[in-house]
Formats: C-alpha cells, structure tokens, sequence
C-alpha cells in the first residue's frame, strides 16, 4: 500500500493516484471496524486499480471490519465485494451477492449494471412454469424459465450465454473483435446479438458473413414486464 520511493516528495507534488493512495493508507492504519470507502479506486490506472482492490480485499478480510465500497462499476463491484446493494435515483433496488445478481437481476436496470448486452422487446405467452418468449417483428422466438410472464416484455441474455455453433437457431456474423479475455462476435439472428467466444482468440475461427448456429438455453434468458414510456 506503501509508495516507494516517494516519501520524501510533498503532497503537492503528488498525481491523483497518489493522493489517493495517501488516503486510503492514513484510512487503514486506524484498523477500523467500519470504513466508509467513496470511489476509492476513481483516480488509479486499470492495472494499479485491480492490484489495489485486491489488496482492499485482503486488508478487510485480515481486519474482520466492514468495508462500505462505494463505486460506478461492476468490475470494481466484483473485485471488493462480499454483497452488493444497487441504488437507482436514491432508490434500493436489489442487494445480493454477485453470483445473486448475475443470475437473478431485479431488472433491467440491474442487468444493464452487470454488463447483459443483448435487450430485446418482445411478447410472452405462459407455457407451464416459463413462457414463450417472441422477440421484435419478425426476430426469433425463445423459452424462459425465469417466470410465467404474459404479454408484453422486454428480454434479456448475457453475450456469454449465446452457446456458439450449437442449437438450430440459425445466425449470421456481422462482426468479429478480439477482447483480452474473448472474441466479441456480433450477431443477426432476425435480432442483433452480442456473443463471447473464450475460445483461444488469437486466430479466431469466425469471420464476419460466416453462417453459424446458435443456443440459448432456457434460463439465460431473462424477463422483466416492459417499461412503457411516457408520452
């Protein structure tokens, strides 16, 4: 937590990050049982923020005290976190652990948090215990299992729950980027998709106008009543 080398400069003369580093560290030597932490990793570089959060992480677990993280990022979230509560317009929408918020979003708002990329609007007929789900004019139509749900809804599924080059839902790839940790493939099934390959990416197989076949399981697809605008 310590910056080398630099205990002998002035906090003038100090970057942001830093400073911010100071802060935390003047927090911490207290040993507090409850810390207030807001947005403590706004000002690092994305490499220091990783390393720092783990060692947050470490310190909490080390102290047995509460650590109140406050942040605008689900990466951040899931890099400090034990449980999560997620405010919209100073309103408690859902508190939960991240594996609680992957699976089970409140709503969209929720999902969008979590980083699902893929919404579509659509229309739900109930069929048992899930429901048939069909999405835009003329896009495909999907079973869920997350709730028996009629009529109009709006659809969610998270660009790794798209199962590339199985199922006998037929796809066109319109675009191929390769991310650090996946290939983003870009979709047309009658609706635009977002899907993450993990497969080596370094020669991916994919490229845009290839035909593909894709699956999406039941329970990654996920339902919440559609939010009508107001006119």
């Amino acid at each position: 937590m310590c910056i080398r080398d630099s205990h002998h400069r002035l906090p003038l003369n100090l970057s942001g990050g830093e400073k911010q580093r100071v802060a935390l560290g003047r927090a911490l030597a207290t040993e507090p049982r409850i810390l207030l932490l807001d947005e403590p990793l706004a000002a690092l570089d994305e490499n220091f923020r990783a390393e720092l959060a783990a060692e947050l992480r470490r310190v909490q677990r080390a102290l047995h005290g509460t650590f109140l993280h406050v942040c605008h990022s689900f990466e951040e979230t899931a890099d400090v976190a034990d449980r999560v509560a997620i405010l919209r317009d100073g309103r408690l929408v859902q508190v939960g652990t991240i594996e609680e918020l992957l699976s089970r979003p409140a709503d969209r708002f929720v999902a969008e948090f979590t980083r699902t990329r893929n919404f579509f609007d659509g229309v739900a007929e109930r069929v048992g215990d899930g429901c048939r789900v069909a999405l835009g004019d003329g896009g495909p139509t999907l079973m869920s299992s997350y709730g028996a749900f009629d009529g109009p809804v709006t659809a969610a599924v998270r660009p790794e729950d798209i199962e590339l080059g199985h199922g006998s839902l037929r796809a066109t790839v319109t675009a191929v980027r390769l991310k650090p940790a996946c290939a983003e493939i870009e979709l047309d099934a009658g609706v635009p998709l977002i899907a993450h390959d993990r497969r080596p990416t370094g020669d991916h197989p994919l490229a845009a106008g290839d035909a593909v076949t894709i699956r999406i399981r039941a329970e990654a697809v996920k339902l919440f009543p559609r939010e009508i605008s107001s006119p």
